[in-house]
């Protein structure tokens, strides 16, 4: 059985791999073929944010099951249409909405079950 806690872990991580994504996002209108281009603060935060989300994750793995907390990391990818939407200005279509709507459905569904 999965503590809640892991849950409740699990989602933070979402946030922090989504926040991770839109500085990707950010950081790769400037990127360009070099080294340095890796250092630049938008792509550095970006992978820092991923490097927490992980290590939550990895985290809560520690008490909770695979096949609960995994499935749970689809929430990210509600958080980046959001945040996209939101920050980035980019349209978000019916087809997007729909999709969002049945991975929330999903992972309420996973989370309960």
């Amino acid at each position: 059985m999965t503590p809640l806690s892991s849950i409740i872990i699990t989602v933070f991580a979402t946030f922090f791999g989504a926040g991770g994504a839109l500085f990707l996002k950010k950081g790769s209108d400037k990127l360009s073929l070099t080294l340095k281009s890796l250092f630049q603060f938008h792509i550095f935060l970006g992978l820092f944010f991923y490097v927490v989300s992980v290590s939550l994750v990895i985290y809560a793995l520690k008490k909770g099951e695979l096949s609960i907390i995994y499935p749970i990391g689809a929430l990210t990818y509600i958080w980046v249409t959001i945040l996209s939407a939101k920050i980035l200005k980019e349209k978000i279509s019916i087809y997007q909405c729909i999709s969002v709507a049945l991975i929330f459905l999903g992972v309420i569904i996973i989370s309960i079950g």
